[in-house]
C-alpha cells in the first residue's frame, strides 16, 4: 500500500507504507517528513492491524487531522482513495490511478483560495504514450454458457523490456550531428577537439562535486538514522508490563474495561452490564513492534512522576473511575483517577493504549455503549452513501463493504444484536454480490474484447474490474500483470501505425 502527496513542493510523490507503523510530521525523523504549512512537529500516525486495516491517528497536532474533510477524534479505518489532511497538506491513501488529477484538483482548489483568477495552468496530464481510460459505469453483459475463459497465454506475447518510452521519438535524435561543408570541416573539428577537452575537464569537477555532497548526504542519513530493528523472532520482548482499568456508573448501568499486558501477553476484557456485552480476547504473543510504539509513547510523558491519589466530587447516579499501573525500564507507578479530569500525561497514555488496541481491531472496546453506537451510525450512514453512489464510482462498493465490516464487527460482542448490526450485515452480503456480479461482467468483457483483438478495449474493462477488486487477493494481483501486458501491446501497436 503507498500514500500519495496531492500538493506542495513534492505534489505526486509517493510513500511505501513498509512497515506497521508510519509516522508523519514536520520534523526529519518522522517516516514521512512534511514541510507544508500546519503540519505538527508529530502530527500523525498510520498503523496496520493483524488483519490488514490501515488505521490513522492524530498525535496531538494543533491543527488536526482530517480524513476526506472531517476532523477525526479517534483512531479512524483507512479504505483506498480517502484523503488525510495534515494541516495544509493534502495526502491520497492507496493506489496511484488517476493521480495527477487529483494533484491538478489540489492545486486548482488551492489557486482559488489565493484568487479567482488562476495566474498558472499546471498541466498533470499522463503522457499520450500511456494513457489512463476514463472509467465509467459498467454496463453489465451476460456471458454465454459456452464461455471459456482465457488466460495470461492467449495475449500476443511481448518481450519483456525496459520502458524507455522517452526515446522512443524517431525525430528526436539526441546524438544526431549536423552536415557540414568540406571547407570549414576540419577547422571545426579542431574547435570541437578543444571544446570537448574543456567539457571533459569541468564534467570531472562537476562529477567530483556531486560524489562528495551525496557521500556527504549519506553519511549524514546513516549515522542520524536509528539502526534497523531486528526481527520479532529473534529479539526478546523487553520487560514491561501495564494495566489499564476503567469503570464507568452511570444510573442502572456498570461498564468495565481492562487491559493487561505482561510478559509479552495481552489480555481484554469487557463487561457491560446493560447491553449485556461480555467480551474476553488473549493475545498471547503481542508483536514487539507495537510493544516498542506504546512504550514510546510512554517515555514521553511524565508519568512516573505523577502522584498515585487523583480524586475529585462524584455526582449523583454516576460515577467514573480509572486505573493505571505502569513498570518499565526499572520504574513503576500505580496512578488512580476518580470522578476527576486525569493528567495530561495520564489521558496521553490511554489513547497510546487505544491505538494499541486497534492493532487487534477493538478500537472501540474501551468505549461505552453510547460511544460505539454513535460511531456504528456515522460508519453506516456513510457506507448507504457510498452505496448508493456505485454507479458514479464502482469502486465506491469496496469503500462500502469496508465501512459494513466494520459496523458488524464493532457491534458484534452486543447480545442481543442491535438492528444496524442485522441491517449492516445484510448490506454488506448486497455489496458483495453486486461487486462479485459486476467483476463476472467485466471479466467477460475483457475476453471477448482479447479474442476480437481490441486491446484499448480490454484495457478499458480491465481497469474498471481492478477498482472494484480487493488489493489484497490474487484476482488483483492477476489482472494488474494483465494490465501491464496490455500497455506493452497498445505501445507497439501505436508504434506500427
Amino acid at each position: 500500500m503507498k500514500i500519495y502527496l496531492l500538493n506542495g513542493v513534492d505534489a505526486g510523490r509517493g510513500f511505501e507504507l513498509n512497515k506497521s507503523t508510519v509516522k508523519l510530521g514536520r520534523e526529519t525523523d518522522n517516516d514521512v517528513s512534511l514541510c507544508t504549512g500546519g503540519v505538527s512537529r508529530y502530527h500523525a500516525e498510520l498503523q496496520r492491524t493483524d488483519s490488514g486495516i490501515w488505521m490513522v491517528s492524530d498525535l496531538g497536532s494543533t491543527n488536526g487531522t482530517k480524513i476526506n474533510g472531517k476532523v477525526i477524534e479517534r483512531p479512524q479505518a483507512l479504505v483506498e482513495g480517502d484523503v488525510i489532511s495534515l494541516g495544509d497538506q493534502n495526502i491520497r491513501f492507496g493506489g496511484k490511478k488517476d493521480l495527477a488529477l487529483d494533484v491538478a484538483e489540489v492545486l486548482r482548489s488551492d489557486a482559488d483560495l489565493v484568487s479567482s483568477v488562476p495566474k498558472v495552468i499546471f498541466h498533470t496530464a499522463p503522457p499520450p504514450s500511456t494513457p489512463e481510460p476514463p472509467v465509467r459505469p459498467v454496463i453489465s453483459i451476460k456471458p454465454a454458457e459456452t464461455t471459456v475463459a482465457l488466460t495470461d497465454k492467449d495475449l500476443p506475447s511481448i518481450p519483456e523490456k525496459t520502458d524507455l518510452s522517452i526515446f522512443e521519438n524517431k525525430n528526436l535524435n539526441l546524438f544526431q550531428k549536423k552536415k557540414k561543408s568540406d571547407s570549414v570541416k576540419g577547422e571545426a573539428e579542431k574547435k570541437g577537439r578543444r571544446l570537448s577537452s574543456t567539457l571533459l575537464f569541468y564534467t570531472s569537477i562537476v562529477a567530483l562535486i556531486a560524489c562528495f555532497a551525496a557521500g556527504f548526504h549519506y553519511f549524514n542519513k546513516e549515522t542520524g538514522k536509528a539502526p534497523a530493528p531486528e526481527s520479532d523472532s529473534k529479539k526478546p520482548a523487553p520487560p514491561f508490563m501495564l494495566y489499564y482499568v476503567k469503570e464507568n456508573v452511570e444510573g442502572d448501568n456498570i461498564f468495565r474495561f481492562s487491559l493487561e499486558i505482561n510478559g509479552g501477553k495481552a489480555v481484554f476484557n469487557v463487561d457491560d452490564l446493560k447491553s449485556r456485552r461480555r467480551y474476553t480476547r488473549t493475545v498471547d504473543r503481542v508483536q514487539l513492534a507495537y510493544l516498542e510504539a506504546l512504550q514510546r509513547e510512554i517515555r514521553k510523558t511524565d508519568f512516573f512522576a505523577l502522584e498515585p491519589e487523583h480524586t475529585g466530587a462524584s455526582q449523583p447516579g454516576s460515577s467514573s473511575e480509572r486505573r493505571l499501573l505502569i513498570a518499565n525500564e526499572k520504574k513503576m507507578n500505580d496512578v488512580t483517577v476518580k470522578d476527576t479530569y486525569a493528567p495530561n500525561s495520564f489521558d496521553a497514555i490511554t489513547q497510546a493504549i487505544d491505538g494499541f488496541s486497534a492493532h487487534y481491531n477493538l478500537y472501540t472496546i474501551a468505549m461505552t455503549v453510547e460511544e460505539i453506537m454513535k460511531i456504528a451510525r456515522d460508519d453506516f450512514n456513510n457506507a448507504e452513501d457510498l452505496y448508493r453512489n456505485r454507479d458514479a464510482n464502482p469502486a465506491n462498493l469496496l469503500k462500502a463493504i469496508a465501512l459494513y465490516d466494520l459496523v458488524v464487527e464493532n457491534l458484534d460482542p452486543f447480545q442481543p444484536k442491535p438492528e444496524i448490526w442485522e441491517r449492516a450485515r445484510k448490506q454488506r452480503q448486497d455489496a458483495e454480490a453486486i461487486r462479485t456480479k459486476m467483476a463476472t461482467d467485466l471479466d467477460f468483457e475483457y475476453n471477448r474484447r482479447i479474442r476480437l483483438q481490441d486491446y484499448e478495449g480490454a484495457q478499458e474493462m480491465l481497469v474498471q474490474r481492478i477498482n472494484i477488486l480487493p488489493q489484497n487477493s490474487k484476482e488483483y494481483e492477476t489482472a494488474i500483470e494483465r494490465r501491464l501486458k496490455l500497455d506493452r501491446i497498445i505501445r507497439d501497436q501505436r508504434k506500427k501505425r
